[in-house]
């Protein structure tokens, strides 16, 4: 069992949290060759999201304390500074004007994220095979959403040109 982390924007934490996302969809990076049969892909590479029984670290932004605001992410004690999630629900306490920059999710530590993931299965298909019961999994209403937010993430016209992508289903991890 490997462990891999995977970035998610503060929406999608949420939709995780509250149980709606068990599904994601990555982009499969030019020149993997993907062979097709029955509308299901099987790509040449390993997925870069593992394998069914590995585990995914969420990555999502966050705060510290504003004296870790000049500190790299590593440097920051994990035993005395508490994180706060940008994706948390409330909104930053007015009251803890202690609160650092906001980071983005790419520069999170492993002992910062508090969500794990168990990958359930993956495979390779075309992004536009998504139906709207595969749009809930993702958290989102339907597939006209999915559509919307896909164009939003990866440019306009992305959602058009139906490219191969890693179908990554998970459930959260108890532990």
């Amino acid at each position: 069992m490997k462990e891999r982390p995977i970035l998610f924007s503060a929406p999608m934490v949420r939709a995780i949290l509250a149980g709606r996302k068990t599904v994601t969809r990555r982009t499969i990076k030019r020149g993997v060759v993907v062979t097709c049969d029955d509308n299901v892909g099987v790509a040449d590479v390993p997925c870069p999201y593992g394998d069914p029984g590995d585990r995914l670290w969420v990555k999502e932004a966050w705060r510290a304390g504003v004296e870790w605001d000049r500190a790299p992410p590593l440097d920051i004690d994990p035993y005395d500074e508490s994180i706060w999630f940008e994706a948390t629900e409330t909104p930053l306490p007015a009251a803890k004007s202690g609160w650092g920059k906001r980071r983005p999710s790419l520069f999170m530590c492993r002992w910062m994220s508090r969500i794990l993931l168990n990958v359930a299965s993956v495979r390779a298909e075309r992004l536009q095979a998504i139906t709207d019961a595969e749009a809930r999994a993702e958290g989102l209403d339907g597939v006209t959403e999915f559509a919307a937010l896909w164009d939003t993430i990866n440019g306009p016209g992305s959602w058009d040109a139906d490219p191969w992508v890693w179908r990554v289903e998970f459930a959260r991890s108890k532990a």
